[in-house]
């Protein structure tokens, strides 16, 4: 997948993430699926495995190729407190052992579990980025499936240590998937990288 279609997709996460009532979700699924097809990105929305942080795309033409985006910190959404709190423990140095994240890494691993994708590529933005980053360092069963990653600005503390206590074996796994982490200069959010 190109950079510009991983971008719009960690993206489009935050329309259906600012949606304040459930029951309204469908609605913000509509609006982004009608905007990427407005944007030529041939992916649509799962719907059963996209909530207010994660989004699961499919390819219009090949629904074994499945995207999974994590959203970053969305101020005023439903998730906005909990948002915050991460950005907190990641500017600690602490949220690798953040509640939060740890349960963007568990969901993630039951959408692969039910879609069973052949090709699986994943994005996020800012705590989105960290959530994906400690996701692939700490699954197996996301680095099996996984070709290709990229992380927009992605949360980190410039102050602590942000490293993932990962295995050897999960380190030479890592080396064999292209992740890519885009830096705006001077984001103060992804500094630590």
């Amino acid at each position: 997948m190109d950079t510009q279609s991983s971008a719009k997709l960690a993206e489009m996460t935050y329309e259906i993430g600012k949606t304040k009532v459930k029951k309204r979700i469908p609605n913000a699924i509509d609006n982004v699926n009608e905007h990427l097809e407005n944007e030529g990105i041939n992916y649509e929305v799962v719907p059963e495995w996209t909530d207010r942080n994660i989004s699961t795309f499919r390819n219009k033409d090949d629904p074994s190729k499945i995207h999974i985006s994590h959203k970053g910190t969305q101020f005023g959404s439903s998730t906005g407190s909990k948002d915050v709190i991460s950005d907190l423990k990641i500017a600690l140095g602490l949220g690798n052992y953040d509640t939060h994240v740890r349960r963007r890494k568990k969901r993630t691993e039951r959408i692969i579990n039910a879609l069973n994708p052949d090709e699986l590529t994943m994005s996020g933005h800012s705590l989105g980025g960290m959530s994906l980053n400690h996701t692939i360092g700490k699954s197996k069963k996301v680095r099996e499936k996984l070709l290709q990653a990229d992380t927009f600005n992605a949360g980190s503390s410039f102050a602590f240590n942000n490293d993932l206590k990962l295995s050897e074996r999960a380190k030479k796994e890592l080396k064999e998937i292209p992740i890519t982490h885009h830096r705006t200069r001077n984001d103060i959010v992804s500094k630590g990288l």
